[in-house]
């Protein structure tokens, strides 16, 4: 049976979630954890989503992500691809790195992002090992745990400069009146008393978390197909044809696809284009080689690599790229 897609539209909201294979560590040591931030820092820049939570465990991982331009798909498979080559490369190994495709539930931001900020942020001590362990105990490890986003919004921690805090802390200030320590007090309650509701919600195997006027309103507002409970709605997006991202993509560099051919003074401009390609066709990197008269994939991996690097410090490319992307998320269908 072929895989469902996924639900995606512009300002949507996920937990994504995945782990290792045949639940095999995903994460060995620090370096492992940090290269997988890195790929999330990466994957912020390049698709422009915002990461309000996460939570990083020895064999899985769990996200909540928005996604101001409807691109869940391509940031997650930016991410998993990055980590997923490091890491079997780093380790010596070979073969599939996760369980399989990550999980993907759409989320009603307004109803339920509070609920599952902490939902994420607790997994790093809602353990088998520490069911009969004291509260204080509990406490003590949350707010020590690195590899969660936990010991930023509470300040113990540097906070990233590619992560989005300002949500969260929005609809918890507003619950409990703007009091001092207001998420920390939230999160540390879930500790000692559970919320059912959300947790018997979590747990169902539909694809989104909402209520039922928000998911009538997703239908109705995409036109999208739902069966039964399993709310799987058809996405209406689609790739861009090849042909129409160099074109809009020459048109934003100034410049024409012959000079995009040439394999002298143009390798800058092959970076942007590859890094398109990929993302809005949809394309390997040996079909966006073929497109530009690039011979392997290890070169368009590099020219990749190098237009991330000088978007960094080239502030009118970076403008440029934005703009590019922002064209091609509109010519999707």
């Amino acid at each position: 049976m072929a895989r469902k897609a996924r639900i995606q539209f512009e300002g949507a909201l996920y937990h994504i979630f995945n782990r290792g294979i045949d639940r095999r560590d995903l994460f060995w040591d620090d370096r492992d954890f940090y290269f997988f931030l890195d790929s999330l820092a990466l994957g912020v820049e390049r698709f422009h989503v915002e990461i309000h939570a996460y939570c990083l465990m020895t064999n899985h991982f769990h996200l909540l992500v928005g996604t101001p331009m409807g691109n869940v798909s391509r940031f997650m498979q930016g991410v998993q691809t990055r980590y997923g080559g490091y890491f079997n490369l780093r380790h010596r190994r070979s073969g599939y790195v996760y369980q399989g495709p990550y999980g993907a539930k759409l989320v009603e931001g307004d109803e339920y992002l509070l609920a599952l900020s902490r939902y994420i942020h607790l997994n790093a001590v809602r353990l088998k090992k520490n069911e009969d362990r004291p509260v204080e105990a509990l406490v003590d490890d949350l707010r020590a745990y690195r590899w969660s986003s936990y010991r930023e919004y509470i300040r113990t921690a540097k906070r990233k400069d590619w992560m989005t805090y300002g949500a969260v802390e929005t609809h918890v200030e507003e619950m409990m009146s703007r009091r001092r320590g207001a998420y920390r007090m939230y999160v540390e309650l879930g500790l000692v008393e559970r919320d059912e509701e959300f947790e018997s919600l979590m747990k169902k195997g539909a694809g989104i978390i909402a209520t039922q006027e928000f998911i009538h309103s997703v239908r109705d507002h995409m036109g999208l197909e739902a069966s039964d409970d399993n709310v799987a709605f058809r996405s209406v997006k689609r790739p861009v044809q090849a042909d129409r991202v160099l074109e809009v993509v020459c048109k934003g560099l100034g410049i024409d696809r012959e000079e995009l051919a040439r394999r002298r003074g143009s390798a800058w401009a092959r970076g942007v284009a590859a890094e398109m390609l990929c993302v809005y066709a949809g394309l390997t990197q040996v079909e966006a080689g073929r497109h530009l008269g690039m011979a392997t994939s290890g070169a368009v991996s590099i020219r990749r690599k190098h237009f991330a690097e000088m978007r960094s410090r080239d502030m009118t490319l970076n403008k440029q790229a934005i703009l590019i992307g922002h064209e091609l998320d509109r010519e999707m269908a």
